[in-house]
């Protein structure tokens, strides 16, 4: 692609050269003045000619295309707008450093827009800000870089109509090994806003496509993307084919680093095919699809923080695909901490997933978080989870965490919050619980096996504490619990005991611990051993787990009253 836009390039800029020759020999640029005559000081400008453009503020023109025309590699060649103006093709070749000023004033692109070999600066200098570039015909891009460009300020408006074929209708491309950084301006197109092919940073702006088409697509292999700020649209009206409407997509290979950003669109939000890093930014939806959907392969997501939300209604028809991230087979997702919020389901995770924190809500009545990633696992470190709908129709599907058949889930600490009637957490694979804190604030149970659950502690309130239905596993060694642990669900040598400690019993008045209570030196019988034990732990000669098996009656201290208590159940008692 790269050579055929450079060989076009090279032939209108001969045309260009050839009209420009035409204009020196019609005594159109500078010649020396005789005696007698007035001096000659527009380049191109006449009494009767009306100057659009002053260059290096002296040299007036009449043509803002001869203006850049002029521009040499020897020094930087600095244009300020005089007035609006129309524009054909103009080529800034390598080693030329121009500067363009809009000056509040408006360009008209008639031809093939701007092909950046060199170093060019746009800005605005007036008081309003208000300078903009137009482009309204053709299945072309307004600027087309290679080299490196600077956009300070302006407007940028490609509206050309719709059409048949490849759609190359853009504000900006940029090739590979350029570079380009967006200080601020507005962007808005009928196609895709800004194509990278090349390093793109972007600071601030806002950028509108009102296509089926992606906001910013990313194809810069080996270079990055980097969005620091912004307001990125996509507003397009849903097409009768495929739904593509997109503020971001990124290609294999790619890398993407987005710090802050407002992202909105009537679709997805962000597609994600490369290596991409999120540390902040608002990423909305109100269409029935993600907000961000990873199929990232070659790259992993990484999230530490910015808020995700999907508003939209339930569809009419068709299967439901509102969710704040999908994640796909084979992906590799990581979410240090941000904020995600649904109306329905919140994370659909295909692919391996670390959580390690965040905040997770929905007020659907679906799961919060769905493990279906049979080929990795799911682990959760941290992180708030929790189910609002109080209103369903049906049956009640209102879960925090679900894990589907042959998938591998592993909670090690956070808080998981559910009203309904269905399970907090619903495993139908396999899975382990080391932590967490699991509250159902109906008649639902907290943690549901239909395939295989270990719990080795976690603090558990529910109607229902724990359901192992048929044909499942559930062995629990560990934890607290507002309701007593059934026999047959403990793990072997576990029971369930009155949790006396004040900081948590009111909640959670049982505990399940491990060893028979009062077996203090841990040789599977009650005896005067084990008197001996708790003697030797009071005159501080035995370990801190010694110390705590010696605690018989739990109260805290190792005192003559566990001796009494380890008579007592000697005795059967």
């Amino acid at each position: 692609m790269k050579n055929r836009f450079y060989l076009l390039s090279l032939a209108l800029l001969a045309l260009v050269f050839l009209s420009q020759s035409r204009a020196v020999m019609a005594g159109s640029m500078p010649v020396p003045a005789e005696e007698g005559d007035e001096e000659v000081t527009d380049s191109i400008a006449t009494d009767s000619i009306v100057p659009v453009a002053i260059v290096n503020g002296d040299s007036l023109f009449a043509s803002l295309t001869q203006a850049f025309y002029s521009a040499t590699d020897t020094a930087e060649t600095n244009i300020q707008l005089l007035a609006d103006v129309s524009m054909g093709l103009v080529v800034i070749n390598e080693g030329v450093t121009v500067s363009l000023d809009l000056n509040g004033y408006d360009v008209v692109i008639d031809s093939l827009g701007i092909y950046n070999y060199g170093n060019l600066l746009i800005t605005d200098s007036s008081e309003s800000r208000d300078g903009s570039m137009f482009l309204d015909h053709g299945n072309v891009s307004m600027i087309y870089n290679y080299g490196e460009l600077t956009i300070e300020e302006g407007s940028y408006v490609c509206s050309s109509k719709e059409f048949t074929g490849a759609d190359f209708r853009r504000c900006l491309i940029t090739f590979d090994n350029s570079k380009t950084f967006i200080k601020k301006g507005s962007f808005s197109s009928t196609g895709q806003v800004l194509c990278a092919y090349g390093e793109l940073t972007i600071d601030a702006g806002e950028f509108v496509t009102t296509g089926n088409t992606d906001v910013v697509a990313n194809y810069a292999v080996d270079q990055q993307l980097v969005i620091n700020g912004g307001v990125f649209s996509n507003v397009a009206d849903k097409p009768e084919g495929a739904d593509l409407r997109r503020c971001l997509w990124t290609n294999t290979g790619t890398k993407t680093l987005i710090n802050d950003g407002l992202f909105t669109s009537e679709n997805q939000v962000v597609y994600l095919l490369g290596e991409t890093t999120i540390e902040g930014g608002d990423f909305t939806s109100v269409g029935n699809a993600s907000v961000v959907r990873n199929y990232s392969m070659d790259g992993q997501l990484t999230i530490n923080g910015g808020s995700f939300q999907n508003l939209a209604s339930k569809p009419e028809e068709g299967s439901d695909q509102r969710c704040c991230l999908f994640t796909n087979v084979n992906t590799k997702t990581v979410i240090d901490d941000a904020s995600f919020s649904s109306t329905y389901q919140v994370l659909v995770l295909n692919g391996n997933a670390t959580i390690n924190g965040g905040s997770y809500t929905t007020n659907g009545n679906i799961n919060v978080v769905g493990n279906f990633n049979t080929l990795g696992e799911l682990v959760i470190n941290n992180g708030t989870f929790i189910n609002t709908c109080n209103l369903y129709e049906e049956s009640d599907n209102r879960r925090c965490l679900w894990a589907s058949k042959g998938t591998t889930t592993t909670v090690n600490n956070g808080t998981f919050t559910n009203d309904a009637t269905a399970q907090t957490i619903t495993i139908y694979g396999t899975a382990t619980v080391n932590g967490g804190i699991i509250t159902n604030n109906g008649q639902g149970s907290g943690i549901a096996s239909n395939g295989s659950v270990e719990i080795t502690d976690c603090r558990i309130s529910a109607w229902n504490m724990l359901i192992c239905w048929e044909g499942a596993t559930m062995v629990c060694s560990g934890g607290l619990y507002s309701e007593p642990i059934p026999e047959n669900l403990l793990a072997e040598g576990c029971e369930c005991v009155e949790n006396i400690d004040a900081d948590t019993m009111e909640t959670y008045p049982y505990k399940v611990v491990k060893g028979s209570r009062g077996d203090v030196n841990g040789d599977g019988s009650v005896d005067v051993a084990d008197i001996s034990t708790v003697i030797s732990v009071m005159a501080g000669g035995e370990s801190e787990e010694t110390e705590k098996a010696a605690d018989v009656n739990g109260d805290g201290n190792v005192d003559v009253a566990d001796i009494s208590t380890v008579i007592s159940i000697m005795a059967g008692e």
